[in-house]
């Protein structure tokens, strides 16, 4: 497991919170507190979604599994709404997701296309995306951060029931990834992608589940949830290589197969 994965904590939402717009009437910005004691600073913003349980433990595992690809990403928590203005508008255990930042997202990504080319984690981000089955990350849902530095939020519509384990998606970051490029590139990034399905097949899923922190107690059916979508993942992983074949969308794929030992990627 990765030494930069990032176990989602516990935290509590501070009256005062904002609607963020755009972002279908349930995202807010403002003040949790950390209830971790090794924290110097206990205060920080956050970003808080109001959604179900199902789709707090999907935002939950996502994030997690962003951080063992190393795929930047903030800290991911669980925040208590009940002594704040959300508690009348939120689930029935009164508990949200959040992302510790003062970020605000870059909705226009489109002016930042080749910025996102020279992304160091643009390959395993596209990768990420077709595991989790998650369609919207263009343009919403990633933040420029200058200097070709990107981090990535939002995957409550991820591993939607209607995709099958087996089927690809329509993944724009692929899309723009081999636009234009020759079939020997096209081969390239399929080998780089292949890299990072390898990575996925290592993960321990016991490990993910503690960095999730799923607490039954407060969180109810967590432990099923969970079940259930690292289920879904396991599965999917292992129809991958076909997947981002299938996107990447070689025609002579065969014939650099057979080159594959003879070719050194860089």
């Amino acid at each position: 497991m990765s030494s930069s994965s990032k176990r989602v904590i516990w935290t509590s939402a501070v009256p005062g919170v904002q609607l963020v717009p755009n972002r279908k009437g349930r995202t807010y910005h403002g003040t949790v507190y950390l209830h971790s004691q090794g924290e110097d600073i206990r205060h920080r913003k956050a970003f808080i979604k109001l959604l179900n349980n199902e789709d707090i433990v999907k935002e939950a595992i996502c994030a997690v599994l962003a951080s063992v690809l190393n795929i930047p990403i903030d800290q991911p928590c669980y925040v208590y709404v009940a002594s704040s203005e959300l508690s009348e508008k939120s689930n029935h255990d009164n508990i949200a997701f959040g992302l510790i930042s003062n970020n605000e997202p870059a909705f226009q990504i489109n002016n930042y296309i080749q910025e996102l080319l020279l992304w160091d984690a643009v390959i395993p981000c596209a990768v990420f995306d077709e595991w989790i089955a998650n369609r919207d990350r263009l343009p919403k849902n990633i933040l420029f951060e200058g200097n070709s530095k990107f981090s990535i939020f939002d995957h409550d519509d991820a591993m939607p029931e209607y995709i099958t384990e087996s089927q690809p998606i329509n993944n724009k970051l692929f899309q723009i990834l081999i636009k234009d490029k020759s079939e020997f590139e096209k081969y390239q990034i399929r080998e780089k992608a292949m890299q990072v399905v390898e990575t996925i097949k290592t993960i321990d899923w016991e490990e993910v589940k503690e960095l999730v922190n799923p607490d039954t107690d407060i969180i109810s059916s967590a432990d099923l949830l969970f079940d259930k979508f690292s289920d879904y993942l396991i599965k999917r992983s292992n129809n991958l290589r076909e997947i981002i074949s299938a996107n990447i969308g070689l025609k002579q794929q065969e014939l650099f197969a057979n080159k594959k030992n003879k070719i050194k990627i860089k």
